[in-house]
C-alpha cells in the first residue's frame, strides 16, 4: 500500500496536469482498503455467530477466547 502511493505521489510529481486524476486514485485506494476492512468484520461476526468462537484480532492462529 505504501509503495503504491509513493509511486503515485511520484507521478504526480512528474506529471502536475494528472494530479486531479491521481488525487482520485489515491481516493479510490483508501476507499477500497475501507470496504475490505468492513467485509472482514462482518466475516469475523457471521463466524462468531455460527461457531461462537472469537477469531477477531488473531495473530496466532489461536481463538481470542481460548
Amino acid at each position: 500500500r505504501d509503495q503504491a502511493f509513493r509511486r503515485l505521489a511520484d507521478a504526480m510529481a512528474r506529471n502536475p496536469p494528472l494530479v486531479s486524476s491521481i488525487l482520485e486514485l489515491i481516493l479510490i485506494a483508501r476507499h477500497l482498503e475501507r470496504i475490505g476492512d468492513h467485509a472482514t468484520n462482518i466475516a469475523e461476526d457471521v463466524f462468531f455467530v455460527v461457531a461462537g468462537e472469537d477469531v477477531r484480532h488473531n495473530a496466532h492462529g489461536v481463538g481470542a477466547s481460548e
